[in-house]
């Protein structure tokens, strides 16, 4: 169970919806095994209600996914407390377990990524130097990066842009002043992400948190490489110069990176395309659903 919202309004309405739903299911059906709560806090709230009031034999799991780590630098007593609750808890990726600020038995957590379902993509006529998808927010650099690419005149870049815009005056003012071409394709459904991926020879991730990174996975399945910022999700997927890039946010890096990927050899693109698709096959949804199946065995038995 996973209810993640924008905004304080949107959040508390889908949370009131889903605690409706939950209640009603529960009444109906008092044998669950296994509670598995995504997004630990304060879902972890109506997972603990049940087995107090409910079934005290259930199991809880946990997986925090990232905003529920880094918003919580001084988590509350609430947030501390419900954790003795949890018999498992699961990390989308190694690093993120380094960032949770409250005590974590070794013996009770794993890491296990959120799984990606692949779609064959579609062929197009456009080649794309680079591609981003994903929210355009303060978190996802992408704004900053048209505005640095340009200082980069050796070649007009073509890029393409999908996905919800909030940060909509400023993506709009750097589209305008740029001197690449930028198609932006709004929001887009799940097969046409991989027929953007597809269609880039490089795809672009710039956050400056990221706890995993789905659309990393996704670019790499269909084996475009991924230029992305050092975050926890990126290093959990992407081997510097091996599946592709990791740099840090500077104008000087991502000068480098926009020269490197604009003069590398057919033979070097054609490696880090092949380890891309082949690192990145362990993050398929079927892969983590055996270990997900696996660790549901493990825990009921304990």
């Amino acid at each position: 169970m996973s209810p993640n919202g924008n905004g304080p309004l949107f959040s508390i309405c889908k949370y009131f919806i889903f605690l409706c739903k939950f209640i009603v299911t529960s009444i109906r059906r008092h044998t669950f095994d296994i509670i598995h709560v995504h997004y630990y806090y304060p879902t972890i709230i109506l997972a603990v209600i049940y087995r107090l009031f409910v079934n005290r034999h259930v199991k809880i799991i946990v997986t925090f996914h990232g905003s529920d780590v880094y918003k919580y630098k001084h988590p509350p007593f609430l947030y501390r407390y419900l954790f003795k609750f949890v018999n498992h808890s699961i990390f989308v990726s190694k690093h993120l377990v380094d960032n949770i600020k409250i005590p974590i038995d070794k013996n009770k957590h794993s890491t296990l990524s959120v799984g990606a379902k692949y779609l064959e993509p579609n062929i197009g006529d456009d080649i794309f130097d680079f591609s981003f998808i994903g929210t355009i927010d303060d978190n996802k650099k992408i704004i900053e990066f048209i505005n640095i690419a340009n200082n980069y005149n050796k070649k007009q870049l073509n890029i393409v842009i999908a996905g919800y815009c909030i940060r909509e005056k400023e993506f709009k003012k750097a589209i305008e002043e740029s001197i690449h071409k930028i198609k932006f394709l709004g929001t887009v459904n799940k097969q046409k992400v991989f027929d953007i991926f597809n269609q880039s020879r490089f795809s672009l991730n710039l956050s400056t948190y990221e706890s995993f990174g789905l659309s990393i996975t996704e670019s790499m399945l269909v084996g475009t490489p991924v230029v992305a910022t050092n975050t926890d999700g990126s290093t959990e997927q992407i081997i510097d110069n091996e599946n592709g890039y990791i740099i840090n946010f500077n104008d000087r890096e991502i000068l480098q990176v926009l020269d490197l990927t604009s003069t590398i050899t057919n033979e070097k693109y054609s490696e880090l395309s092949y380890n891309a698709k082949k690192s990145s096959e362990k993050f398929l949804l079927s892969e983590v659903i055996e270990q997900l199946e696996n660790l549901y065995d493990g825990v009921c038995n304990e």
